[in-house]
């Protein structure tokens, strides 16, 4: 019996002391509220493996496996073709044909109003160019009716411009100062194998077609020679193969 109350009053004591200690172990444990948040968990360490990319200011990161631009190349066409293009150094030869209109009514009623030549042309066709150039200028006129004669040669240097830049057809113009060498014969005027030296000079316009072809309107002027004047129009068209 006595042992029975002492097992009882040790009940009773562990009983009373849980009672205690509980609430104690309560009030010392934190709960979060409005003015202690819970604390933020660790920042994770940044991964050091990928190095960061970096950015020049003012540039574009091409995307990777980009492949660069290849410049393209655009073909030279070359300004003023024809006038640049190499010129061949084979001898060229074709036909000449001409008429030559004197303006001189003395000179018309010995020697005919229309002097017609067919010929042969010989070298290449004069270039011309945008800058201008020099070139010896020959021409030769022959004509005779009644046995009357008249031949002359006006040699000089001209100067020949092109009016406007061109690869196939290039319009033209030019002057020349010229020497003229002059063989008449006038039975009527008594005039019987005459050479003679006269001067002159030309003015005249055309076209080149290439170096193959060209046309030409030339008007001389020269001084008499045995009293005729040999000045007149010359119209004149040559090929060269």
């Amino acid at each position: 019996m006595k042992a029975l109350h002492k097992k009882a009053a040790v009940l009773g004591g562990a009983l009373l002391l849980t009672a205690f200690a509980l609430p104690v172990a309560r009030a010392q444990t934190p709960t979060p509220d409005a003015g202690n948040p819970p604390a933020a968990p660790p920042a994770a360490a940044p991964d050091q493996t990928t190095p960061p990319a970096t950015t020049t200011p003012g540039t574009a990161t091409p995307p990777p496996n980009a492949t660069p631009a290849t410049p393209v190349e655009t073909p030279e066409t070359p300004s003023d073709q024809g006038q640049n293009a190499p010129r061949s150094n084979r001898f060229r030869i074709g036909p000449a044909v001409g008429v030559f209109l004197p303006t001189s009514g003395k000179v018309r009623d010995r020697f005919g109003d229309t002097w017609f030549s067919i010929g042969i042309g010989l070298g290449s066709i004069n270039p011309v160019s945008t800058k201008g150039t020099l070139a010896l200028d020959l021409n030769l006129f022959y004509h005779e009716r009644d046995g009357n004669r008249a031949f002359f040669a006006p040699l000089g240097l001209g100067y020949r411009i092109a009016l406007a830049p061109g690869t196939n057809v290039i319009p033209y113009a030019g002057v020349s100062g010229d020497i003229n060498f002059a063989d008449i014969t006038s039975n009527p005027d008594n005039v019987h194998n005459s050479f003679n030296v006269g001067v002159g000079a030309s003015a005249f316009t055309g076209l080149n077609f290439g170096d193959t072809a060209f046309l030409e309107a030339r008007y001389y002027a020269l001084s008499s020679i045995k009293g005729f004047d040999l000045s007149g129009l010359n119209l004149q068209a040559g090929y060269r193969f």
